[in-house]
């Protein structure tokens, strides 16, 4: 199959590009910025093409792609509208050249669209492209090297203390990004459609992931449990100034609220075995 991937430098779209052309997949590219000549993504793009999603720029391939995969997210602060057009444009120019199946990569987050701006606009996306029958996928917090949970891991490895929100009471959905790359396999295989929240079945508290990453790092980061409004004020206030800090307010407010969603999972529908939570953390 021909994949075009939005996003394609991205955490998510760079390992998801990998991984297929691994499996023996084509693999077009579209990111917001022109590719270094240098960047290893390079040896495993058939083609790459700089299509921002303020741009008005159509794909010059569309004519080859089986599957167009949404995974462009622009994080700045201001840019919800631009997310939301613009994606909603690649869809149903893709649609209009005949692509026969598209993704969205969505966010469990999704399912509580009130918990922050990024819940927000990952609903409305999922509503827009209703209109072009795209399949939704929505992973829980993503095991891997980058995302906020390769932040995670950098703090404690990198200060010996951290404030832990509500004590870390609260749970969070977790789901590797190798079994997410294969439930996304699967589904285009198939040409699932519907929507599919992706997370494992055994759902651990962030204290819970956050002592198995100390564990595993060999540190003795200390804990130090903080309400959430507290932890969200000086955090905001930088975002207020335009300051860009590591872990947002979006950030904060899906990890607090995740557990207020009930679903059952779908991983085990694609994946027979997926890997238990304890064995992903390195």
């Amino acid at each position: 199959m021909t994949f075009a991937i939005t996003g394609v430098t991205g955490f998510v779209g760079s390992f998801l590009a990998r991984f297929l052309a691994g499996r023996g997949h084509t693999i077009v590219g579209i990111g917001r910025r022109a590719l270094p000549e240098d960047n290893l993504l390079r040896s495993i793009l058939e083609t790459y093409q700089c299509i921002p999603l303020e741009s008005s720029a159509d794909l010059h391939s569309w004519w080859k792609i089986d599957c167009l995969i949404h995974g462009a997210y622009d994080t700045h602060p201001g840019r919800e509208e631009i997310n939301l057009q613009g994606t909603a444009r690649l869809a149903h120019l893709a649609r209009e050249n005949g692509v026969k199946q598209q993704i969205l990569l969505s966010s469990y987050a999704a399912l509580r669209p009130a918990s922050s701006g990024y819940a927000q606009i990952k609903a409305a996306l999922e509503q827009s492209l209703r209109s072009v029958a795209a399949t939704v996928v929505r992973p829980g917090l993503i095991i891997g090297e980058g995302g906020l949970y390769g932040r995670m891991r950098s703090f404690i490895l990198k200060y010996p203390i951290l404030p832990l929100l509500n004590g870390g009471a609260n749970r969070v959905p977790l789901v590797d990004i190798t079994d997410l790359s294969l439930a996304v396999e699967y589904i285009s295989k198939d040409i699932a459609t519907g929507a599919f929240n992706l997370f494992m079945e055994d759902v651990p508290t962030l204290r819970e992931v956050l002592t198995e990453i100390r564990s595993k790092c060999r540190r003795q980061t200390l804990f130090v449990p903080v309400p959430t409004l507290v932890a969200l004020a000086p955090i905001a206030l930088a975002e207020r100034a335009g300051i860009r800090l590591s872990i947002t307010t979006n950030n904060l407010r899906g990890l607090v609220s995740n557990d207020q969603v009930a679903v059952r999972s779908d991983l085990s529908t694609f994946i027979p075995n997926p890997r238990a939570w304890r064995d992903c953390i390195h």
